[in-house]
């Protein structure tokens, strides 16, 4: 046996601080997914003559995928994208945060990449 077979590595886990990515998780994408698809069906009710069924069907689609963005904002699948356009990239640490490095089995409920 060799002293590589004897030791363990441990690397720390990464936890990037005062980051949005740490806060978010399936939870607040439930969360925000329903606020947005309330507040798009009651905007576009208001706006939209629910009584016929044409515009039934195109309130409720809308509503169905305003509730996606939402869940997708929520468990913070923009904020890469949106980082990466105002020209502030993810830092090495947040990424391997997104990237679940030593989260175990709470990874699945966030946004990994």
């Amino acid at each position: 046996m060799t002293t590589l077979d004897q030791h363990v590595g441990t690397r720390p886990i990464p936890n990037p601080k005062n980051s949005l990515i740490t806060k978010l998780n399936a939870g607040t994408g439930l969360i925000v997914g329903i606020i947005f698809a309330i507040a798009t069906y009651k905007g576009l009710s208001n706006v939209v003559d629910g009584t016929v069924y044409h515009f039934q069907n195109q309130i409720l689609l809308a509503t169905m995928f305003m509730w996606s963005i939402g869940f997708l904002a929520g468990i913070g699948a923009f904020i890469g994208p949106i980082r990466w356009l105002i020209g502030k990239d993810l830092t090495a640490e947040e990424q391997l945060y997104m990237a679940g490095d030593g989260q175990g089995i709470k990874r699945y409920f966030k946004y990994c990449t």
